[in-house]
């Protein structure tokens, strides 16, 4: 439901792409109040981690992706939007759909919902930065998200993984003082490309492991996501 540029996260139907900065596309769209207010709406709801308004912001195409089989992949997917605190000078940028990007993504995912644009939002903490990508629809005079649903394939793929994230997160529980609360320190100053360098130095890890044991090591010093809205 998040397109989200990070690569360290849990990401839902996504191309997975590299962002090192902001930058002004040559094609980029005007900005109408209307659609600024929706990405100030949804920043703000992540922030809050408000799940329920979050959900409302979802085009209900998407909304009808998730079932009861499969709420608790769609439930950690969710969850992984809400890992950042967006600070208030985030950058809004309206683009033209990337049909490039769709795509890339078409085998595992797929557009219930046809978008008209896509909104990105790009912000940085400390030496770090994120990307979410919202891909907009017009319904009823309101926007949404009309986020890509996931297909079979990228569900079993998060299921398969499970083994992984398990020994990702126990390496995470394992990192000891004062190797630990140096990584902690720099993480919360947003630092994470210098904690990844300390880690994987230290441990002798490569660079995937390192990265997504640091991505571990931050979320358990946060309290877990709120789980999406009971289906109706």
């Amino acid at each position: 439901m998040l397109t989200r540029i990070r690569p360290s996260a849990l990401i839902l139907a996504v191309a997975l792409l590299p962002v090192v900065s902001h930058a002004q596309f040559p094609d980029s769209l005007p900005l109408t109040p209307e659609i600024k207010s929706f990405g100030a709406k949804y920043v703000a709801a992540l922030n809050a981690k408000d799940s329920t308004k979050l959900w409302s912001y979802l085009a209900p195409e998407t909304r009808a992706c998730v079932t009861p089989e499969n709420k608790d992949y769609y439930d950690a997917i969710f969850g992984s939007q809400m890992d950042d605190t967006i600070p208030s000078d985030y950058k809004l940028e309206l683009l033209p759909v990337n049909e490039d990007n769709v795509k890339a993504m078409s085998d595992l995912a797929y557009f219930p919902v046809k978008p008209v644009h896509q909104l990105q939002i790009d912000y940085q903490t400390g030496n770090s930065g994120g990307s979410i990508i919202l891909y907009l629809v017009r319904e009823n005079g309101r926007w949404f998200a009309g986020q890509p649903c996931s297909k079979p394939a990228a569900i079993q793929q998060y299921r398969d993984g499970a083994a992984d994230r398990a020994r990702f997160k126990d390496l995470a529980s394992q990192i000891k003082d004062p190797l630990r609360s140096e990584l902690l320190k720099l993480l919360a100053a947003g630092d994470t490309p210098t904690a990844i360098d300390k880690y994987k130095s230290a441990t002798n890890s490569d660079m995937r492991t390192s990265m997504l044991v640091l991505h571990y090591l931050k979320q358990s010093t946060q309290p877990p996501p709120p789980p999406l809205p009971p289906l109706k």
